[in-house]
């Protein structure tokens, strides 16, 4: 007797919680539920099996999800991996960087010692003696420099009548790594914005 009434105690909390869990899933929302609401009137089943329904339905759902890569759900089930998170990516950008800038203060100098008279007309600009202009109010006229110097490097065409193949070579480093470091950013910014909109 005492085994009966132990296995209806057994059989009851088993009951119990199976009952706890059906209202477990009847009491979930969300896009998998919408999902499963949304097929159940074509289904034209009675409305006494709407539970045993929603109880698949919302079984399957969960089998088929994709696995999400972040457990706080920060990026809605969507790969973490970014362009900035990357080190290839990461690498390339700055040493393009840095070999532009190198690239475009060596021309500078080079202009400077060996083509004077171009320097002297593109504004005498450098690097090296900024401080010194601002500080003689000539900052205005240092950027223009700058600006005409850019222009010069990025722009002209005159660097073909000198006919010096390190200027030449030179104009165009500046160019090529320009022209790489403002793509690489550019994607950097439009796949930032790209996945935020996703």
């Amino acid at each position: 007797m005492k085994r009966v009434k132990g296995a209806l105690v057994v059989s009851a909390h088993i009951l119990l919680a199976f009952g706890v869990a059906k209202a477990q899933v009847l009491d979930l929302h969300g896009p998998a539920r919408a999902g499963c609401d949304y097929k159940w009137p074509s289904l034209q089943l009675p409305g006494s099996e709407y539970q045993s329904y929603i109880e698949s339905c919302m079984r399957k759902a969960n089998e088929s999800a994709p696995p999400v890569s972040d457990p706080h759900g920060l990026n809605n089930g969507r790969s973490s991996i970014t362009f900035a998170s990357n080190p290839i990516f990461c690498t390339v950008l700055i040493l393009s960087i840095l070999t532009y800038l190198g690239a475009t203060n060596y021309l500078i100098a080079y202009l400077r010692r060996v083509y004077t008279m171009t320097w002297v007309e593109l504004g005498g600009f450098t690097l090296r003696d900024a401080r010194r202009r601002q500080i003689n109010g000539d900052l205005i006229k240092w950027y223009f420099a700058g600006m005409r110097t850019l222009s010069f490097a990025l722009f002209s065409n005159r660097y073909k009548a000198m006919q010096d193949q390190k200027l030449t070579s030179l104009i165009w480093l500046v160019r090529a790594s320009s022209t790489l470091s403002l793509a690489l950013m550019l994607a950097f910014i439009t796949s930032g914005l790209f996945q935020r909109h996703q």
